[in-house]
């Protein structure tokens, strides 16, 4: 007895429904019901392409609500008005102020990294069966123990009479640590009096998501004499996606997932300070592969290279001198296992510089680029090798990788989740970007939202793991930050073209 429900929502973020006409969809053949819920109408039918096909014919107004005319121009506005604010200090040791005022050379640079959609493969969907003394849920899910909560606010059950399903995610990549989706599916399964499957399209996906968080990130760095930084100045502003999500864990005006891949800094500088300043963007904003690594760490490990050109010196061997060999600063340091994180970006280091053949004679139009990164108690070391076109057309032609994550439980899924997060990662940094236009996502499919397609892909993946008996890292998400800087310090060996502004597509590419 299922039926199947298509869903339309507003195309404003934040937006509800103001008044519809239901009558040509409900004279299409297979219609059951039409029904509004908490943020859309849904069209429930004998099968999923006659509830999308009669949902296509329904006539709806919408109210924009607080963010109809929100666009880009807005946005980075905001953002950069935000970003004059001090922000809340989240790393601080020595003196910045003094620091700088000894240092020979000061070097500043911004970089503004974009908003992007988790996009899997699979569109958001949940099966919902809602009885007037219990509930099934079955659907992809990141997190199951929050589902009988909400479903029961959203149908007047208890937790306790909500049974949650759990199948295979079709992609999760923190999309599905959200549970709106559930929520939807039972509400509209409790308004029909039966079991629904609900099932977005990929325009439904791609313009109501929660998106990774838009940002810019400044440095200022003081150098001494040698090109080494004696002060550090970081200042980030982006919006908070806990603050939304989980707003108990925000203390003192720090997201801790705001602030992760350069908590850890782990270079040695005597004196730093970083701060950080959250801006909501009226763009909802949430959890996605890696989370802040995407956006501190890329903007780190790209300045790190601008250090090491102003220093004269070799981006690799710079950073092998920098590295803070004693600190044992650790994003979950409790997992360390008392091996300091520098001892593990210098062998890391090491490694990739021999196993890429860095220093090689390449042609002309052609760079390498590096990037290191500890997240998740993994250390990854990466080398990418570019070519970038008279038009600043990027191809990524190989990418060697030295991977410390501990024990491998299984050794053919750490592969497959360096080359996965390589790629994801390589979409990110190269093409893919969410924008804003009267208030809502401009893009739908993946003809205006780009991701990675075969040809474009490494012809090369050179992926190595450090035989550790340590305890075991993460592996499907710290390699889809470090991969884009290497790509950004590439692209600037080859071309000469420092981009600050992700993705590197030609036009940001030529315009930097």
């Amino acid at each position: 007895g299922m039926l199947y429900a298509a869903v339309a929502m507003p195309p404003m973020i934040g937006g509800k429904v103001a008044s519809y006409d239901d009558a040509r969809a409900k004279a299409m053949p297979g219609v059951k019901a039409v029904v509004q819920f908490s943020r859309g109408v849904a069209v429930v039918a004998d099968s999923y392409w006659q509830a999308k096909k009669a949902k296509d014919l329904l006539l709806i107004q919408w109210d924009g609500g607080p963010n109809a005319d929100n666009d880009m121009v807005k946005i980075w506005a905001g953002l950069n008005n935000a970003s004059q604010q001090p922000g809340a200090v989240f790393r601080e040791h020595g003196s910045v102020d003094t620091g700088m005022g000894q240092a020979a050379k000061t070097i500043e640079a911004t970089y503004q990294l974009p908003f992007q959609s988790h996009s899997p493969m699979e569109p958001m969907n949940t099966t919902a069966d809602v009885r007037a003394d219990k509930a099934i849920i079955i659907t992809p899910t990141q997190f199951q123990q929050l589902i009988p909560h909400v479903v029961a606010g959203a149908t007047g059950l208890k937790p306790e009479q909500v049974e949650v399903v759990t199948t295979f995610l079709g992609g999760g990549f923190g999309r599905r640590v959200e549970v709106d989706y559930a929520i939807d599916a039972a509400e509209i399964s409790k308004a029909v009096g039966a079991p629904v499957k609900m099932v977005w399209s990929r325009e439904d996906d791609m313009t109501h998501d929660s998106y990774r968080p838009a940002g810019l990130y400044k440095f200022t760095a003081g150098l001494d004499s040698s090109g080494k930084p004696v002060a550090m100045r970081f200042h980030s502003t982006s919006p908070s996606i806990s603050s939304r999500l989980f707003p108990s864990i925000v203390k003192d005006g720090i997201d801790p997932f705001a602030v992760e891949g350069i908590d850890n800094y782990p270079y040695d500088t005597p004196n730093l300070k970083f701060t950080y300043q959250m801006h909501d963007a009226g763009v909802t904003p949430g959890y996605w592969r890696a989370v802040s690594h995407n956006l501190n760490a890329v903007a780190l490990e790209c300045f790190i290279d601008e250090l090491a050109q102003a220093a004269g010196k070799d981006p690799i061997q710079y950073r092998l001198d920098m590295l803070d060999m004693g600190s044992t600063k650790h994003q979950w340091s409790g997992l360390s296992a008392g091996v300091p994180v520098g001892a593990r970006m210098k062998r890391a280091l090491e490694e990739v510089r021999a196993k890429s053949g860095w220093g090689k004679k390449l042609g002309a139009g052609k760079g390498m680029g590096v990037a290191v990164m500890e997240g998740y108690n993994t250390v990854i070391a990466m080398v990418a090798e570019v070519s970038v076109s008279a038009d600043f057309d990027v191809s990524l032609d190989k990418v060697t990788a030295v991977v410390d994550a501990g024990t491998l439980i299984h050794p053919d899924q750490a592969l497959a989740q360096m080359q996965s997060t390589i790629i994801f990662g390589q979409g990110a940094g190269m093409m893919s970007e969410i924008t804003v236009k009267n208030g809502g996502v401009e893009q739908n499919n993946f003809d205006t939202y780009r991701v990675v397609r075969i040809n474009e892909a490494p012809k090369v993946m050179d992926i190595h793991f450090i035989k550790s008996d340590s305890v075991p890292g993460g592996l499907g998400e710290p390699g889809t930050a470090v991969i884009v800087p290497a790509i950004g310090n590439a692209v600037f060996a080859a071309c000469g073209k420092r981009c600050r502004v992700i993705p590197l597509t030609p036009e940001n590419i030529k315009a930097s």
